[in-house]
């Protein structure tokens, strides 16, 4: 079997006249744009507005109550409203407890209740959820004693 430098030198002696090298340099057009890319960014980014290098950007993350269990995500500027998140989750009770023509809603975060009352017909469920809470405290301690 021939060696490497053999088969360079003569080539078509193994029947690998392939194996040559071209010596012929590829021109490469520096200007040139992948299209696709740029389409799709454009189509991904149609619709939003850029957002101001100064702006803080919040990870809003939503768990199962029960389980270990990651359900949604939302990422909102620090300037927007708590109502902007509220009104991109999708929350099942909304449909269920007070019916279409009533929006209830709180949030509780680090202990701290935020009631929606946007609405004319909106209940602060809050200080039900409270006195629940103190109630079921109270007897959970005279359980223990």
């Amino acid at each position: 079997m021939p060696c490497h430098k053999a088969l360079l030198e003569e080539p078509s002696s193994s029947g690998l006249a392939c194996c040559t090298q071209d010596s012929k340099k590829r021109k490469i057009d520096k200007n040139r744009r992948n299209t696709l890319s740029e389409a799709r960014r454009t189509k991904e980014h149609e619709g939003y507005e850029e957002v101001d290098k100064a702006e803080v950007l919040l990870t809003v993350s939503l768990y199962h109550s029960e389980k270990d269990l990651k359900m949604a995500q939302y990422v909102v500027l620090g300037s927007q409203g708590l109502t902007a998140l509220r009104d991109r989750m999708y929350c099942l009770a909304d449909h269920i407890l007070d019916g279409p023509d009533t929006k209830s809603s709180f949030m509780f975060i680090e202990n701290a209740f935020y009631n929606d009352m946007r609405s004319s017909k909106a209940m602060d469920y809050s200080r039900h959820i409270m006195l629940w809470a103190n109630e079921k405290a109270d007897a959970e301690i005279k359980y223990m004693t």
